[in-house]
């Protein structure tokens, strides 16, 4: 279970607001309350908020003003009709998604571009502070709290400039985090962060699936273990069951899968339960659809399609994340009245373009590659209009015939000339994440 914040913990909050402007403190306070309403009340905190969001957008966003889409609504549900917006439509016409006259004070960011399509959006401090309440409180499910010590691990989606900036180094000091960016995947690389770890083992460890994976590794072989982690927090790439029990293995701790996607507020995380991942609802909703963007019924899988609650400097309303997963609304045995997003099907990703020119989403390449239990994971390239290369991580070694088999699975999917590559390197983005399939077709993306 959490522990209870502490004065210190309190404090160190108070202080990261005093130095960047916000008001974490009291809206974390107020999510550790929440949390335990039931779903129909925190619905009821949804509605408000999203009508209040509502009326500002119409009122002073020229998307929405020309839209003229009625406010208020008397549901969540009556927004499922609305258009969808993607990265794309706010990427060619930004200004179009921001208020005339911007709030006082705004934060400027930029998406991870994992795709190679990253876009800089805005957002004001009362949304931005919510959603750091909300990743807060899902990183104490995990058991830790504000200044017990955290190590993180990855790229610039977890680790801003690699925290050598004067403002980053001041805010890893106040959350007690130690950044520890990668450079490389190679094993000199690994073996010195796994040191790193050994000799100050933090109490959270945070980062990449495939790098802490990859770090997993290293702890076998050399037979080394940081002593004290309490818990493994993966992000930003899908995690995959065979990665799961080899991180959880070799860490001795547990591992919580976070999801997210900042530009809308969107923050979700597995309890320790481990039965899907509760959205922070104060500050998003979430809706699931399909490829018209209608609704689907609750655990059915579709596109995650997300609205910021709280947002002035840019509304983000029925925003289509790029991922897919399933809502579950059933209570879960933790008793947080949160809904959960289950069955995660995969980050943003690319398709492949199949001979007969079909899109093949990544998701139908999870299904064939995850039925194997050997296979820990997989990266899917498309080099051209006829090849495609997957990448095999595995565990042991294959039966017999199981890798023709799966080559022709493959095949029949997409049609195209497969190779499969057991045991070859996966490609990172410069970010240092792994993207789970790869198109280098325009077409593709």
């Amino acid at each position: 279970m959490p522990l209870p914040r502490t004065l210190g913990s309190r404090l160190r909050v108070r202080l990261l607001d005093a130095g960047r402007g916000t008001s974490i403190a009291p809206r974390l306070a107020a999510h550790e309350r929440s949390q335990w309403l039931d779903r129909e009340a925190l619905e009821r905190l949804q509605l408000e908020r999203l009508n209040a969001t509502l009326a500002w957008a119409r009122r002073s966003v020229p998307r929405y003003r020309e839209l003229a889409l009625p406010v208020p609504v008397g549901s969540l549900a009556d927004i499922a009709t609305w258009p969808v917006v993607t990265k794309a439509d706010m990427r060619s016409d930004p200004d179009a998604f921001r208020p005339e006259a911007l709030p006082a004070k705004v934060f400027t960011r930029r998406t991870g571009g994992s795709t190679g399509d990253p876009f800089v959006y805005t957002v004001d401090a009362a949304a931005f502070s919510e959603q750091w309440a909300a990743a807060y409180r899902a990183w104490a499910w995990t058991g830790w709290t504000l200044g017990r010590r955290m190590t993180t691990v990855g790229g610039g989606s977890v680790n801003p400039d690699g925290g050598q900036s004067v403002k980053q180094r001041v805010y890893n000091l106040l959350r007690a985090n130690r950044p520890l960016p990668i450079g490389s995947l190679d094993d000199a690389a690994i073996d010195g962060i796994l040191a790193s770890l050994v000799d100050l083992p933090p109490v959270l460890l945070y980062g990449y699936p495939s790098i802490l994976y990859a770090l997993g590794g290293r702890v076998g072989a050399e037979s080394r273990r940081p002593q004290g982690i309490r818990a493994v927090m993966t992000t930003s790439e899908t995690l995959f069951p065979g990665q799961r029990q080899a991180i959880a293995e070799a860490f001795g701790a547990p591992v919580f899968d976070m999801y997210g996607c900042n530009e809308a507020n969107l923050v979700t995380c597995e309890c320790d339960r481990h039965a899907g991942l509760h959205v922070g609802m104060e500050a998003s909703l979430v809706e699931i659809v399909d490829d018209d963007g209608r609704a689907v019924p609750d655990g059915t899988p579709g596109r995650i399609v997300a609205t910021g609650l709280l947002n002035r400097a840019m509304p983000v309303i029925r925003y289509d994340t790029g991922d897919r997963g399933a809502l579950d609304r059933t209570p879960c045995a933790c008793g947080r009245g949160l809904i959960r997003i289950s069955g995660l099907d995969g980050r943003s990703r690319d398709v492949v373009r199949a001979a007969d020119g079909r899109l093949v989403h990544g998701v139908v390449f999870d299904g064939i590659a995850l039925a194997h239990p050997w296979i820990d994971r997989y990266q899917a390239i498309q080099e051209d209009a006829s090849h495609l290369t997957v990448r095999l991580a595995v565990r042991g070694t294959p039966p017999p015939g199981e890798l023709a088999a799966l080559a022709d699975r493959f095949h029949r999917a997409c049609g195209l000339e497969v190779h499969l590559g057991v045991g070859e390197p996966f490609e990172t983005t410069p970010g240092m994440k792994t993207r789970v399939v790869i198109s280098r077709l325009e077409a593709g993306r």
